[in-house]
């Protein structure tokens, strides 16, 4: 912080965000995770993809009642517990060799276990 002045992002939040967004967290003093503005259907919220031995892999993550006249925040996953099945094979067969796979995947296990509101 240089005499009083402080930087400040505002980002929406994105499941598995790309390197860019860790980097702007690190650049600033504030850092506001703006979820209480309108959904964006097939936009990058819950939405992603990874590489894998056959390709680009693009996957979404179930919400329920998806709409645009609603916040992220009053969105909520439906179904996790298959979706997390599914997609910790898909990282586990494309990333068990990849450095840092045991933590990542531990990251990715509590975000599936905690309770949505």
């Amino acid at each position: 912080m240089t005499q009083g002045r402080q930087s400040v992002a505002i980002m929406q939040p994105y499941f598995m965000p790309y390197l860019g967004y860790f980097q702007l967290l690190d650049a600033v003093d504030v850092f506001v995770l703006y979820d209480d503005v309108n959904f964006i259907k097939k936009g990058w919220i819950n939405r992603n993809r990874i590489l894998t031995s056959q390709g680009e892999y693009m996957f979404t993550i179930p919400l329920s009642n998806i709409s645009q006249n609603r916040t992220i925040a009053e969105h909520s996953l439906v179904d996790s517990e298959r979706f997390y099945k599914s997609f910790k094979k898909t990282m586990e067969m494309s990333y068990r060799r990849a450095p840092n796979y045991c933590q990542g995947m531990e990251v990715l296990e509590k975000v599936f276990s905690d309770p949505m509101p």
